[in-house]
């Protein structure tokens, strides 16, 4: 179930375009490289074209291309820019001045996020990678049009497990029986989604902590969505224009996983929620952005995160207001 959960560095569909450069210049670590072929489903090429590349603050495919080339940490997966340094992006144009970099988009019908790259180098030799489904899902590695044996691929990748939510009324259940252990970990990404973007509405000189908001609102609905959406938005602008931000992301949206981990703390501290409420109220946000996702089927930023993220904060706020599972599913 943890798979779900995803450190990114920057926007999440160009973090993918890293990550699998990364596998090929490390495939090819000892080699030079002189093409690169990429093609896309035509849902991520949108998503990815014109957002920010971490270090850089600029948008290009070539230039995310490059830096996981440079960086070429396959382990790293979606923070593969985590990290960057100033002597990474100096390189960044004299490689490219040696690399024939073509890039295409097409639509898949049984995907909506599909990514191969081929990567050959001077001497000749190639490897090509697919992705597809889910951010992290590398499906195949070839070098020179043979297959890495699975040891060699595991050395290289980690492998998704997938799981899958039966039904609605379960999470609830196992939200009701507080039985989280080993959940510490959910709980300390929550904590720090939530201060990354504190930190960032200080930084802005943004009046929209929760102690900003009146006492004598703090029932009103209409408030406490504008000032979570700001919490939720200042996260977003971040990542997307390519600054070094941390996001986690959930079920394979980092914008998901900001408004799914940013909600149910920012509620607990409103309502000053003992800790307990507090943890329940992770766990359900969570679980429930993951069951929606899964059960609309769509893995990327383009369908589903708003409506996933709309369904968990509609499900918090219900739980801590001592709603039922009717009231929630209602919500």
């Amino acid at each position: 179930m943890f798979k779900n959960i995803q450190k990114t560095i920057g926007c999440t569909d160009i973090g993918v375009v890293g990550y699998i450069a990364s596998i090929g210049a490390y495939v090819l670590r000892h080699k030079k490289i002189n093409k690169i072929d990429l093609l896309m489903s035509d849902e991520l090429y949108k998503n990815s074209v014109n957002v920010g590349v971490p270090g850089i603050r600029k948008s290009g495919l070539d230039q995310a291309l490059a830096l996981g080339i440079l960086l070429k940490n396959p382990k790293k997966q979606l923070s593969v820019f985590e990290t960057v340094t100033e002597d990474d992006t100096s390189k960044i144009n004299d490689l490219l001045r040696d690399i024939e970099v073509h890039i295409s988009h097409q639509k898949f019908l049984d995907t909506v996020l599909f990514e191969k790259l081929t990567m050959t180098s001077t001497d000749g030799d190639t490897v090509e990678i697919v992705i597809r489904d889910f951010y992290d899902n590398v499906v195949s590695i070839k070098k020179n049009g043979e297959y890495l044996k699975s040891t060699e691929k595991n050395q290289l990748i980690d492998k998704v497990l997938l799981y899958k939510i039966e039904n609605y009324e379960s999470i609830y259940q196992f939200v009701e029986t507080e039985d989280f252990l080993g959940f510490d970990e959910l709980f300390q990404i929550a904590d720090i989604q939530y201060e990354n973007s504190r930190e960032a509405l200080k930084t802005h000189h943004l009046a929209y902590l929760s102690e900003d908001i009146p006492q004598n609102q703090k029932e009103n609905i209409h408030i406490l969505s504008a000032y979570l959406k700001e919490h939720i938005e200042i996260s977003s602008k971040k990542r997307m224009l390519g600054d070094i931000f941390t996001v986690y992301g959930v079920a394979g949206s980092g914008n998901l996983g900001i408004g799914t981990l940013i909600t149910p703390v920012f509620l607990s501290d409103v309502f000053n929620l003992s800790e307990s409420m507090k943890k329940k109220l992770i766990v359900l946000s969570f679980l429930t952005s993951v069951y929606v996702k899964q059960e609309m089927n769509v893995v990327t930023v383009l369908c589903g995160t708003g409506h996933a993220t709309g369904s968990s904060t509609a499900a918090c706020y219900t739980y801590a207001k001592g709603g039922t599972l009717n009231d929630m599913k209602d919500a």
